[in-house]
């Protein structure tokens, strides 16, 4: 008898064992689909409505009767007075029922099409003569927003890619060529929301040509298949095409091997923001000409010091200043203020009275207690710099609901527009934001912001009641004013226990046509940001073994791939940025600390124990691609970099240089010798830039020590050399519009 039980009692283990086997093998994508956990259910989307896809049924089955004018009728209706809703795909998944309406209009038989454009087309080509006449795109937005399959939108979605790359922001425009025309791979898949491509396009070669056109113009390292898979299709078809005439493919090998100069992603330009892009995703062509000599950095050219005057530093984990560079001049930004040091000569710029370049206190008159100006651990300072303005959020760093008897001056936070050119530090302040606070909530400006068009885009939370509601405020570049009655609501997150405040804020990152937010609580949102429309929606799981450090959170967009490394989760998600469909997610668990960038088919990620790249294709971690080789761990210190095909690595025992393809250590002098460089990485106007918490350094050939011709002291007092005005080399970003990289285009004068 006993034997009998240790029998029963060794299959039961044995069951339980192949049941664990067989859990261990679910896939990424199946797990996704289980249902959802404790954080899953406490997440919830604006405007989220499961009752439209029984009106999507009902229209499916019309559709299927072809009962034209009632499916069109229906169609119409729920676009005009339900689009903007989110509809469930699965448990995690939500697109807009405009999408989903668009997608049925756009697969209608030749019948059902002719009915649809019989009603739409006079409505939607009468806004496109108000395009022509105001040249507003807020009209061709309407078309292709509520007339998609109108023959006005044809033309609609060519003028907004035409618009997009004549302002250098080739991945948006390569987004709108994309309804029009893709490669067949691509138009056929079994998604349960395809692409939504443009019925009948009239030259779909052209339309393809053109995204391939921007891909050029963008640095696109990875084009001859993509070229030739356009000869496959369209070998014989021509015209006019970036400026020359001809069969396409013949352009387009031509300018491929060519490599358009004032396109070309080089050193000689700025930094104008966080990670050198609004995607996070900025790889250099080329490097400052000193960093190619076969000899390490002794020290730096210049140094200058970023401690808090005021004291009272906590402890940190990484590095959290990020500067810009406009011209020959580098930003930085704390709490409180934003700091001024010249490349040229080494000076800070200082008042009389040696006050900083802009401080919100003394310039904006602003008045906030000292503890919530002091940096955390988790802290990131950032800015945003385009032409002579710079973006900047201000005020306290502490992320959470006010305390009972809390003054609200603890909360405050303002987004600020700088003039970098402006003469008196007290009129630098072209104008500002406060985020609103009452008694019931509590608002609060969070991140880098984002600049698109001539419009300055920040992400906005609000604290009540044990909950936090996502949103996006969106405001005009120039004058403030908001552009939309209010901002964009994403979603809101209901905790259950109060974890107390946060110090790790959130970033936009922008992706083809779409914003996108990760609240790193369980929630990814994306909004079209010229309208505040909803896009889609995705909720994840989260984990409880996550790191207590995670760098800025930003997500990061590529090679039309949009990846995501919450800082509540242990994986990586990899998500179709159009939909919000999920392509993947990392199959092992990894603590990422910064996603670095995509080199050819790998991404490349820091953790806090080493570098390693992970497939673009298929979420696997590349065995052979990990530093360091012997398992022994590093620890990464600040943000690196992607440039001239090397991935430039921070780590606390200082700078290392990999091959970019290979992820081997290269036989360079800083692999060589024990150096100083750790921070985060910036390369711009031909200098090197490290930033810590204690100092920014820049490294820069030593003929910067010398003045340039002419050039005299402007004010002793002021510690600052004037520098002519000169040409400097236009740079049209790979990875980020052209109203961010216009800063580039020529040498600003000093800020005085």
């Amino acid at each position: 008898m006993q034997h009998a039980h240790e029998q029963c009692f060794l299959a039961a283990v044995c069951r339980c064992i192949m049941l664990f086997a067989v859990a261990g093998m679910v896939s990424p994508a199946a797990r996704s689909q289980q249902a959802p956990d404790e954080v899953l259910k406490r997440v919830t989307f604006a405007k989220e409505s499961a009752g439209v896809l029984r009106q999507l049924s009902a229209i499916d089955q019309l559709i299927a009767d072809r009962q034209w004018p009632e499916a069109v009728d229906q169609l119409q209706r729920l676009l005009h007075d339900g689009g903007d809703n989110l509809v469930p795909i699965d448990a995690h998944w939500r697109v807009t029922a405009r999408r989903l309406c668009q997608q049925r209009l756009a697969t209608l038989p030749a019948d059902g099409l002719k009915w649809y454009r019989q009603r739409v087309d006079p409505i939607a080509a009468n806004w496109l003569k108000h395009w022509q006449e105001s040249r507003e795109c807020s009209w061709l937005w309407r078309i292709v927003d509520e007339a998609f399959c109108s023959r006005a939108a044809e033309r609609a979605l060519d003028i907004l890619g035409d618009l997009a790359f004549e302002e250098g922001r080739f991945h948006e425009a390569e987004y709108w060529w994309r309804h029009l025309s893709l490669p067949s791979e691509e138009a056929t898949g079994t998604s349960k929301v395809p692409p939504l491509l443009y019925p009948n396009a009239k030259d779909p070669a052209r339309a393809w040509a053109k995204q391939l056109l921007a891909r050029i113009f963008r640095g696109d390292d990875n084009l001859r298949e993509a070229i030739e898979a356009f000869a496959s299709e369209h070998g014989d078809a021509g015209g006019r095409l970036a400026g020359r005439q001809g069969k396409y493919v013949d352009i387009l090998r031509e300018l491929a091997k060519k490599r358009p100069a004032p396109f070309a992603a080089t050193s000689a330009g700025g930094w104008p923001t966080l990670a050198g892009s609004s995607t996070r995703q900025y790889r250099l062509v080329d490097l400052p000409s000193f960093l190619k000599r076969p000899a390490p950095l002794a020290e730096s050219t210049w140094s200058w010091s970023l401690a808090d005057p005021s004291g009272g530093e906590r402890p940190f984990s990484g590095p959290y200043f990020y500067p810009v560079v406009v011209g020959d001049w580098a930003f930085v930004a704390d709490a409180r203020r934003v700091r001024a040091f010249n490349l040229h000569n080494g000076k800070e710029w200082r008042s009389p009275t040696g006050d900083a370049w802009y401080d919100l206190i003394l310039h904006g008159k602003r008045q906030l207690p000292a503890d919530v100006l002091r940096p955390h651990n988790d802290t990131s300072f950032s800015l945003t710099a385009v032409k002579d303005r710079i973006f900047v959020r201000l005020g306290s760093q502490r992320m959470g609901r006010l305390a009972p008897g809390e003054a609200k001056a603890a909360a405050d936070t303002f987004l600020v527009c700088l003039d970098v050119n402006s003469d008196d530090p007290k009129k630098r302040e072209i104008w500002s934001q406060g985020a609103k606070l009452t008694d019931l909530a509590t608002h609060m400006f969070e991140g880098c912001p984002v600049v698109w068009r001539d419009s300055v885009l920040i992400a906005v939370s609000e604290f009540q009641d044990g909950s936090t509601t996502s949103s996006i405020a969106c405001y005009d570049a120039e004058t403030g004013a908001p552009r939309w009655r209010k901002p964009a609501e994403l979603c809101q997150v209901s905790s259950f226990a109060d974890h107390g405040p946060r110090y790790r804020h959130h970033d936009l990152t922008w992706a083809g046509n779409a914003l996108v937010y990760a609240t790193h609580s369980g929630a990814i949102v994306a909004i079209h940001p010229g309208t505040g429309k909803l896009l889609w929606a995705r909720r994840y799981q989260s984990a409880t073994n996550v790191a207590d450090f995670r760098a800025a959170g930003a997500c990061l967009y590529a090679r039309k791939r949009l990846f995501v490394a919450p800082a509540d989760s242990d994986r990586v998600l990899c998500l179709d940025p159009e939909s919000g469909r999920l392509l993947w997610e990392s199959l092992n668990p990894i603590q990422v600390v910064h996603l670095l960038g995509v080199a050819a088919d790998k991404l490349i990620v820091t953790t806090a124990k080493d570098i390693r790249a992970i497939s673009i294709l298929t979420g696997q971690t590349i065995r052979d691609w990990i530093q360091p080789a012997d398992g022994v761990p590093l620890k990464t210190s600040g943000r690196g970099m992607h440039a001239a095909g090397r991935i430039w690595w921070s780590t606390v025992a200082g700078l290392r240089v990999l091959d970019a393809n290979t992820g081997k250590i290269l036989a360079h002098p800083f692999n060589a010798h024990r150096n100083e460089l750790r921070g985060n990485l910036v390369a711009a106007s031909d200098c090197l830039l490290v930033a810590d918490n204690a100092r920014l350094r820049v490294y820069a050939p030593s003929l910067w020590r010398e003045p340039l011709p002419n050039a005299t002291p402007a004010n002793e007092s002021n510690r600052e050399m004037e520098v002519e005005a000169g040409s400097g080399q236009t740079l049209g970003s790979q990875d980020f519009p052209q109203s961010e990289s216009a800063t580039n285009g020529s040498r600003h004068r000093p800020p005085r």
